[in-house]
């Protein structure tokens, strides 16, 4: 089962470099695990830049 309603999903673009994230399954103690390509595909995620760098 998919999110029961599309929400936007934003993801550090790091994520696309690791073969290996660990995502809710949806239950408790549940989890799943795949590449950051396939999350992407999986939920049309959008990868950026998301830290925020200090200003010095």
């Amino acid at each position: 089962m998919a999110m029961k309603k599309h929400y936007p999903t934003y993801l550090h673009e790091q994520g696309l470099e690791l073969s290996e994230l660990a995502i809710s399954a949806g239950k408790r103690g549940m989890q799943i695990i795949l590449a950051g390509t396939d999350l992407k595909d999986a939920t049309n995620a959008t990868f950026a830049n998301l830290i925020e760098q200090e200003s010095k």
